[in-house]
């Protein structure tokens, strides 16, 4: 048996709860996660596909650029976090943007979702969840991104 202490944070963050997002429509979606902490890519994964998504992992941005290329045409969103050793989720990010403009990418990171924003101003990010980030937080995060993407309305409480 192990412990594990993390550190008590308090982020801001403009997305809402899960409770907030009336029934995320998943369907058929198909998400990219690129991480390069496992426990969160098993913890995101989880979340997700608890919420009927398809999650594909890549654990750093050169297997996740690999799996972008092979699978490109049946993803609907990537998050990618912002952080990784080798390619940066910077770099990632815009190879991606070279071969997809579209795509909703989510940028998932320890900094401030206020600061990743400005970080990435102009480089067509569709959302921000800052880390640590709950399943019911990112699960609301991914539907309301979605749904922008498709243009559906998201109400919230």
């Amino acid at each position: 048996m192990f412990s594990l202490f993390l550190p008590i944070t308090e982020v801001q963050s403009t997305t809402p709860p899960a409770s907030e997002v009336d029934s995320p429509r998943t369907g058929n979606s198909r998400i990219l996660l690129i991480d390069d902490e496992e426990i969160v890519r098993q913890t995101a994964k989880a979340a997700l596909e608890g919420a009927g998504y398809t999650v594909l992992l890549a654990l750093d941005g050169v297997s996740g650029l690999d799996v972008f290329y092979r699978h490109r045409e049946e993803l609907d969103l990537v998050l990618l976090d912002l952080g990784m050793p080798g390619k940066t989720g910077t770099e990632v990010l815009r190879e991606i943007r070279e071969v997809d403009s579209m795509i909703p990418v989510v940028i998932a990171s320890g900094y401030s979702e206020e600061e990743v924003a400005k970080r990435f101003e102009g480089a067509a990010i569709s959302g921000t969840i800052a880390k640590p980030f709950t399943g019911p937080r990112l699960v609301a995060a991914v539907a309301r991104v979605l749904a922008n993407a498709r243009g559906e309305k998201v109400t919230c409480d």
